[in-house]
């Protein structure tokens, strides 16, 4: 039985792992976190670990110059996200050296309460030689952003493109909604040239009413560079003339790019883009769309010449939850490649286990008892339907399970691990 990624429950470990001399600053709410990474005490590297359930935190002051790696992360087993409140205006994290840029920023299992007046989350910029900088968010949500872009590159070079490469930027089972764009990197606007991340990785992520170019890496020169992007959702995201993701419109090469799983829906504007525009657009299975602009339901407009995007029959209306923001349509349900639910498919309610990683066990469905396989006896345990809803709970005696459940997949959780599992 393979691994899922259950939000709330798997963790990152590798993704966000620090080096072994980094310090773990612990602090209760209410405090201003800018205070924790500004203190003297405070070294590259060191994790800022916010132990309050559903705390209310501030970023009291932009953080002008990043010259320290950080983390800030919620402890783990926490119900709910701690909440940061930004107070800065304009942009929030700056990151602009005229030198290469080394440190790294990692944000896992915290809520950002925005506000209008930022107009940028995180930008970094201003370099000749690129860097190994990183950004690593897992297990977020974003509310409350104005005309945001989260993520900027732009380095304000009035000559020439700068093709020189950032790390990686990698934003994994996160919600947003609201802002502009997740990311620009390697566009031309104006003035403003952008540099590239080395990887953007998006997997398993709900992006709700972004009015941009949710991903926008419109470079042709991008040659090294990839893009994935996994079990995503865009709900009612960009306007009329902008594509949901824009992957490098010229030349003749483009960024590696892998769209897969990903669910396109409630655009209510008449559609004249392509959902993805560009080169080297590698995959494209197993997705989805669902609007409800001018036209016919579920077409892309216009025909993208690199080939339909969407998986024939998955253009219904996936019915989105309110409180999961998972696809509850029949048609969605296990039709992943993996066998999940296209598009954003855990459950961001279930609780915060930031840093605590999980290994897998079986599930065997026999009539109306589950054998499970891989667990301690006289466990407590858990299950959810695919759309995150507890559906059953008990004690495991003997490998065994008594219940009753309906045709579907399910997700058991039992001793701190998880194993999904098919009723037939």
């Amino acid at each position: 039985m393979k691994k899922i990624t259950f939000l709330l429950i798997v963790a990152l470990v590798s993704l966000f792992a620090s080096n072994a001399n980094a310090a773990v600053w612990q602090v209760a709410a209410p405090a201003d976190l800018y205070a924790t990474y500004n203190d003297a005490g405070f070294i590259s590297g060191d994790i800022i670990e916010l132990t309050t359930d559903g705390g209310a935190y501030t970023w009291g002051t932009k953080l002008s110059t990043v010259t320290k790696s950080f983390t800030v992360r919620a402890a783990a087993g926490l119900a709910a996200r701690p909440v940061i409140t930004p107070l800065a205006t304009a942009t929030l994290f700056s990151v602009n050296n005229s030198t290469a840029l080394t440190p790294s920023i990692a944000f896992d299992g915290v809520e950002f309460a925005g506000n209008a007046t930022i107009t940028t989350f995180l930008i970094a910029g201003k370099t000749t030689t690129g860097g190994t900088f990183s950004v690593n968010v897992n297990n977020c949500k974003f509310t409350g952003f104005g005309a945001t872009t989260y993520f900027s590159y732009a380095n304000s070079q009035s000559t020439t493109q700068i093709t020189s490469n950032f790390g990686d930027l990698t934003v994994t089972n996160s919600i947003f909604i609201g802002g502009n764009t997740l990311i620009a990197a390697g566009a031309v606007s104006g003035s403003n040239h952008f540099n590239v991340p080395n990887n953007m990785t998006f997997v398993n992520n709900y992006f709700k009413t972004m009015v941009g170019s949710v991903i926008n890496s419109n470079v042709s020169t991008m040659l090294s560079n990839s893009l994935m992007v996994n079990h995503c959702t865009f709900d009612g995201c960009a306007t009329t003339t902008l594509k949901e993701i824009s992957v490098g419109t010229t030349g003749t090469t483009g960024a590696p790019a892998v769209i897969k799983n990903t669910l396109f829906a409630n655009r209510g504007a008449s559609v004249t883009a392509n959902i993805c525009g560009g080169v080297g657009v590698e995959a494209n299975t197993n997705n989805a769309v669902y609007y409800t602009g001018a036209g016919a339901v579920g077409t892309i407009y216009p025909t993208s010449a690199l080939g339909d995007y969407v998986t024939a029959g998955f253009n219904v209306d996936p019915v989105i939850s309110g409180t999961t923001y998972v696809a509850t349509a029949p048609t969605y349900l296990a039709a992943g490649n993996d066998n999940e639910t296209i598009g954003y498919h855990a459950d961001f309610l279930t609780g915060v286990k930031a840093t605590t990683s999980t290994t897998s066990f079986s599930v065997i469905a026999h009539n109306n008892s589950l054998q499970v396989n891989g667990v301690k006896e006289g466990v407590n345990f858990k299950i959810y339907s695919v759309t995150g809803s507890e559906v059953a709970n008990g004690v495991i005696n003997n490998g065994k399970v008594n219940t009753q459940l309906t045709k579907g997949i399910y997700v058991m959780k039992a001793d701190n691990k998880v194993a999904k599992f098919a009723v037939r």
